[in-house]
């Protein structure tokens, strides 16, 4: 009868670990272009033949836009999806749309936290099982505790008032101003 050894091995542990790694640099790098695209690429609006407006937001522009607004937003998804497949990237319109994805969850955390936006609203698949990704629920519990906290700031006891410290801290972390919570 052969002995057989569920022991993960050293190498493999290293090699798991390396792909970890991996894997949270590229999310971390994902996040990061979409906040920094959200300041960097101007929306902008169209009407249609009613002469109503509606904004349009650089995570809302196609491939195929031919719309004057949309020509920076394209050059830099063609830039990107150029740069993943000079590394090898078989289908860099996949990451393309991830980060597109962190864009608009970014924007909805921004305007839910801003007020202009009541959590909820809007959502498709809203419910028990709606899907929302990390950063938009650390801005919206994080906004609901500070909001709890500058309501009764007078009366905060010390550990309280440390607390709201750590909260306003961690929500300038995740880009978002305090002061326009309201």
């Amino acid at each position: 009868m052969s002995l057989v050894t569920t022991a993960v091995s050293a190498n493999t542990l290293e090699l798991i670990d390396n792909v970890a790694d991996t894997v949270k640099r590229k999310y971390g790098a994902t996040k990061a272009l979409a906040v920094h695209l959200c300041t960097e690429l101007a929306s902008f609006t169209v009407y249609d033949a009613n002469m109503v407006a509606t904004e349009i937001e650089w995570f809302d522009i196609e491939h195929s836009d031919t719309r004057e607004g949309a020509k920076p937003t394209l050059e830099v998804a063609q830039a990107f999806r150029d740069s993943l497949r000079k590394a090898g990237h078989k289908n860099p319109s996949v990451e393309w749309k991830r980060v597109r994805d962190e864009g608009r969850a970014h924007t909805r955390a921004l305007a839910i936290a801003s007020g202009e936006l009541v959590e909820g609203e809007g959502e498709e698949g809203s419910g028990a099982n709606a899907k929302r990704g990390l950063n938009l629920r650390l801005i919206e519990e994080l906004t609901k505790l500070y909001k709890a906290c500058k309501k009764d700031e007078k009366v905060l006891t010390d550990e309280q008032a440390s607390a709201l410290v750590r909260i306003t801290n961690a929500l300038q972390d995740l880009k978002v101003d305090p002061s326009m919570i309201k």
